[in-house]
């Protein structure tokens, strides 16, 4: 008996271990996301096009993942073998007789093939990006970001699509996002004004959140099929990259935009920081949503979030840069959101 009990011990403390650097991971995450709104912004009103924006953001991401996989054997090994398995068996009609005895060994055959495209999500969402925030302002984005992706975690935790399975949703989980929301609206009246409500880019935003909900699921559902979060990573920007560059072109040749070309990267080099931010996004949640779930890892973010925008906006502000009392309060009541519902999980 004493054996189990420590056995037990040490498993309940690397749980908590495990959960504790997730969340640091988490806000990590959402003060990259922060920095990024702003540089997506920037590049896509230098190139005309939010989609051009996303695709340089995209062919950053995919360079950077390709030294990672260069540098990194076990990782190689896995793109090289399992990942052909992995995108076989989630195609292949009739299970199992199709899949080599690697992929059975791994269970790679229960994926299917919805879960390869959480690229898609985080394509829409840079894209979205890149035009809503010169639009609504960092501010009206964040409120608007914020109610799509804490609605759209409690409706993936409950169906069971992440990584995690299903997570029911309490009366905890559901207080905790409306408190999340209720705390980024606080933070931010003081900033939103008529002349910036554009209908459009809320909407799209609202889509935009929902599908980044859904990539981060499904991108842990391959991390946990392939055992590497940059295997996950891989597959999401890949897919997206492929998007991207099909809509581009398609509204070039329908004379919808005309993009320019994106200014040099020794000229303006922050501006080109989008993808190795986004490659930094997406292994994170991939790592950090089977841990914590969904939506603590949506809530966590959303911290870091408010937390990298008060930096950004105290260290280098824009024009227009609000920092009052109703932004700090927010911040506070989100932080103390989160601890109450870290604490009842």
């Amino acid at each position: 008996m004493p054996d189990s009990a420590s056995s037990a011990e040490h498993v309940a403390h690397v749980d908590r271990r495990r959960a504790e650097i997730g969340a640091l991971l988490a806000l990590a995450a959402g003060i990259a996301v922060a920095v990024q709104g702003r540089v997506s912004g920037e590049m896509s009103l230098r190139m005309g096009s939010s989609i051009a924006a996303a695709i340089v953001a995209f062919s950053i991401s995919l360079l950077t993942l390709g030294l990672i996989v260069a540098v990194r054997p076990a990782t190689r090994l896995r793109v090289r073998h399992d990942l052909p398995d992995l995108v076989h068996s989630a195609f292949r009609r009739g299970g199992d007789p199709g899949v080599t005895r690697r992929a059975r060994q791994r269970k790679h055959h229960s994926i299917q093939w919805w879960q390869l495209l959480g690229g898609l999500g985080g394509a829409t969402f840079v894209s979205v990006q890149g035009l809503a925030v010169p639009l609504l302002g960092v501010a009206l984005f964040s409120v608007v970001l914020v109610a799509s992706t804490t609605a759209s975690s409690l409706v993936v935790d409950r169906f069971g699509i992440g990584p995690g399975g299903l997570r029911p949703v309490t009366r905890v989980r559901v207080g905790a996002a409306i408190g999340t929301t209720l705390a980024v609206l606080l933070a931010v009246s003081g900033r939103l004004s008529a002349q910036n409500f554009a209908v459009g880019a809320v909407l799209l935003t609202l889509v935009a959140g929902a599908g980044s909900t859904v990539q981060q699921a499904v991108n842990g559902q391959v991390s946990v099929r392939m055992g590497d979060p940059v295997v996950a990573a891989i597959v999401n920007f890949s897919v997206g990259y492929v998007a991207l560059i099909v809509t581009l072109t398609a509204l070039e040749l329908g004379g919808v935009v005309h993009a320019v070309l994106p200014p040099s990267p020794w000229s303006e080099p922050v501006v080109w920081t989008s993808g190795l931010i986004g490659v930094f996004f997406v292994v994170v949640a991939a790592y950090v949503v089977r841990t914590l779930g969904l939506l603590m890892f949506s809530l966590y973010s959303i911290c870091g979030s408010l937390l990298g925008s008060l930096a950004l906006d105290l260290a280098l502000p824009s024009p227009g840069t609000l920092v009052d009392g109703r932004l700090i309060a927010g911040i506070v009541l989100t932080l103390a959101t989160l601890s109450f519902a870290a604490w009842r999980r």
